[in-house]
């Protein structure tokens, strides 16, 4: 995970105009998957075994 300002992608850094943006990048170029096991991460919590 990128730490990066409030309107770039926490996942792969990419900057966006806004936080509008910032969704629909989300959701057109991350799997599902790959930003539940960053809210786990962030909650620390390992993801289920699938």
């Amino acid at each position: 995970m990128r730490f990066v300002d409030g309107t770039d992608c926490p996942l792969c850094g990419e900057a966006t105009a806004d936080r509008e943006a910032l969704r629909l990048h989300l959701m057109c170029q991350h799997r599902k998957s790959e930003l539940t096991d960053l809210s786990l991460a962030l909650l620390g919590e390992a993801p289920a075994s699938a």
